[in-house]
């Protein structure tokens, strides 16, 4: 669990042989966003994370934050907050069958 967007992209960074199967990335985070965290998983080389599942979460259901999340190819799935437990539950059933 990181606290900002710019947690995740040093983690990353520094970590690069780490798999990661699942993200729950918000839009909104301090120092750098949800969007900014995509752009930089991107230029960090897309196929590194192409069996990871990226879930962006957002309590506003900006139309446009809606579109730019299902036009980026990283994104396994926008959903809205507050994330209920179903919705929880069958994002780690899925990712555990996998």
């Amino acid at each position: 669990m990181f606290k900002s967007g710019q947690e995740i992209v040093n983690y990353l960074e520094q970590s690069p042989d780490t798999s990661i199967d699942l993200i729950f990335l918000d839009i909104r985070m301090p120092v750098m966003g949800g969007f900014e965290v995509l752009e930089a998983m991107t230029t960090m080389g897309a196929e590194r994370f192409k069996s990871t599942r990226i879930y962006v979460l957002s309590s506003t259901l900006d139309d446009r934050d809606l579109q730019r999340a299902k036009e980026t190819p990283l994104v396994t799935d926008f959903i809205g907050k507050p994330m209920s437990f179903d919705t929880m539950r069958s994002i780690l059933a899925e990712t555990s069958s996998n």
